[in-house]
């Protein structure tokens, strides 16, 4: 199965990779590019809480 590309796409307006100082009507113009920042962020830091807290002492129960 071949995938045909649809539509190209040009360059973003800010880097998502890095917090780059941003305006902030930029960041709220392109406010889904930020969530999904937010978002990256979000999934490697919950998972490391718990591991933490276990390593301190913390038992779940």
């Amino acid at each position: 199965m071949e995938l045909a590309l649809l539509s190209a796409a040009g360059p973003l307006p800010f880097a998502v990779a890095v917090e780059p100082p941003v305006a902030e009507t930029l960041r709220c113009q392109y406010r889904f590019l930020d969530l999904r920042r937010r978002i990256v962020l979000r999934v490697t830091v919950i998972p490391s809480i718990p591991k933490r807290m276990n390593a301190m002492g913390f038992s779940e129960s």
